[in-house]
């Protein structure tokens, strides 16, 4: 669950936010004993005590307020769920993290002309817009995650999705950067 900071755009994002929640708690209240037991929710600390509310219906997860390192928690994890469209999903896909994606209004959030790059991900079962879609892609890749995530069909997608939009930094970025501010000191 995101912060309350992205407000520069088009449409209502309060609201938007709301939805994502209510999807999300829908989602999770499909999910069976013990996938709730091997499941973590991450919620923006920022959120704890405005989001207290919708959890409620939660209470068998556990939730983790940005307490966890954030690099401790992808490494434990062994898939990850994205409620919206941010810059943590292109980390993932440029990690090569099992990542699923849900937003129910599909892409109501973007230009036109990158539609066509998120049919590379709904192909491969990465992107859904339908929870029920996606609760039962999850139920069938479960056991095994990593054996749908590099099938050659999701690499291929994934690999001209992120050749788009994401890539890694080179072995060397930290240092050259810290030589770049160096200069302009």
């Amino acid at each position: 669950m995101r912060s309350s900071g992205y407000n520069a755009v088009p449409y209502d994002r309060y609201s938007e936010g709301l939805n994502q929640l209510d999807l999300t708690v829908k989602l999770c209240k499909k999910f069976s004993s013990d996938l709730v037991k091997k499941t973590v929710i991450r919620a923006h600390y920022a959120s704890k005590n405005r989001i207290e509310d919708q959890l409620k219906d939660l209470d068998r997860f556990k939730i983790d307020y940005s307490e966890q390192n954030y690099f401790d928690a992808i490494n434990s994890a062994k898939l990850i769920l994205f409620n919206h469209d941010s810059t943590g999903i292109l980390e993932m896909f440029a990690l090569n993290k099992p990542t699923l994606c849900l937003w129910e209004k599909g892409y109501q959030h973007q230009n036109k002309f990158v539609v066509q790059d998120y049919e590379l991900l709904k192909n491969s079962k990465i992107f859904f817009d339908d929870q029920e879609k996606l609760y039962q892609h999850l139920l069938d890749i479960w056991n095994d995650p990593l054996k749908w995530w590099n099938n050659d069909n999701v690499q291929n997608n994934l690999k001209k999705f992120v050749n788009l939009y994401t890539q890694l930094p080179d072995k060397n970025f930290n240092l050259k950067f810290k030589r770049i501010i160096e200069n302009r000191l």
